[in-house]
C-alpha cells in the first residue's frame, strides 16, 4: 500500500469515526431531550506589551504600526519588525549593526544562535534565544528608530491549553 492510499484510508477512516461520534450526539440529545452542546470556542489571545513577561506563552500575532501580522514564533515578531523598520529606514537599517546580535556575516552569530537575515538586508540576527530575550531586543531595535515599544502589541496564548 502506497503512502498516499494509507493517506486515503486514514482520511476516511476519520471521517467515519466523526460520522459516527456526530451520530451519538444526536441519539444522546433526543433521549435526553436536549440539542448537543456546540464545541467550546478555541482559546482567546490575550494581549501583551514587549515589556511583559512571554514564559509560558505562544504568539498568534503582532500589531506594529496599524497593522496585524501572524506568527508562530517569536524570533517571527522580531524578523517582521526588522523586516518594516528597513522598509521604512531604508539604508538607515543599517544601525542595527550597532547592536549586540545582528551581524553582516552570520558566522560572527555562531552556529548556535541560528542566525537569520532581515529584510533581505544582508544583516542577519541572532534568533535563538528566549522569548523574553528576542522581545527585548525588539524593543531595542524599535528605540534604535524612534519608534515606543507601546507601538507593538503581541498576542499571545498558554500553550499547555488545546
Amino acid at each position: 500500500m502506497t503512502t498516499q492510499e494509507r493517506l486515503e484510508r486514514l482520511e476516511r477512516e476519520v471521517a467515519d469515526l466523526r460520522d459516527r461520534l456526530l451520530g451519538v450526539a444526536e441519539y444522546c440529545a433526543r433521549v435526553l431531550g436536549r440539542k448537543p452542546e456546540p464545541p467550546p470556542p478555541e482559546p482567546v489571545g490575550r494581549k501583551k506589551r514587549l515589556s511583559d513577561d512571554f514564559t509560558h506563552t505562544k504568539p498568534i500575532s503582532y500589531c506594529f504600526l496599524g497593522q496585524q501580522h501572524r506568527v508562530s514564533a517569536f524570533k517571527d515578531i522580531l524578523l517582521g519588525l526588522c523586516d518594516t523598520l528597513h522598509d521604512e529606514h531604508g539604508a538607515d537599517f543599517e544601525r542595527v549593526l550597532g547592536l549586540r546580535g545582528f551581524s553582516r556575516n552570520p558566522r560572527d552569530l555562531g552556529k548556535t544562535s541560528n542566525p537569520r537575515e532581515t529584510a533581505r538586508s544582508g544583516i542577519h540576527v541572532a534568533t535563538n534565544r528566549s522569548a523574553n530575550d528576542l522581545m527585548a531586543q525588539c524593543r531595542k531595535v524599535l528605540d534604535l528608530f524612534g519608534h515606543s515599544e507601546d507601538e507593538v502589541t503581541v498576542e499571545v496564548r498558554d500553550p499547555r491549553t488545546r
